[in-house]
């Protein structure tokens, strides 16, 4: 089994191919880098916060994310069947996301919108 290291050092590879950054959480969710916003962090880095969890910085190479929370729906079924509708009738292409479940049982709808959201050096 291959170890934690071994395991991050490969997601940095995986993301950095998208030109994405992973950036290590504590607590709440809370990033553990001063400077997480921009900055680039090795796996070496990453794996001496010993985080708690691991999370993707949105925002870069035109990445985004809408978090749906259904953990308050008074009927969580009729909650996912009214969001598949809608989502169904907006014309949107399922396949042009990638959807994740949530610890908290919601998901997340990530995309690309092809805008960069920071000038090119």
């Amino acid at each position: 089994m291959a170890t934690l290291n071994e395991r991050v050092d490969a997601l940095c590879m995986a993301l950095a191919q998208a030109e994405l950054q992973l950036i290590p959480v504590g607590e709440n969710k809370k990033p553990l880098f001063k400077g997480w916003q921009k900055g680039r962090f090795t796996s070496a880095e990453i794996v001496s916060t010993n985080p708690k969890a691991l999370g993707v910085r949105m925002g870069d190479n035109g990445y985004e994310a809408v978090d749906v929370d259904s953990k308050n729906a008074e009927d969580l079924e009729g909650f996912n069947q009214a969001f598949a509708k809608r989502f169904k009738n907006s014309g949107l292409t399922r396949s042009k996301f990638i959807i994740q479940r949530t610890q908290s049982g919601g998901f997340h709808l990530v995309y690309r919108t092809g805008l960069r959201t920071e000038k090119r050096r």
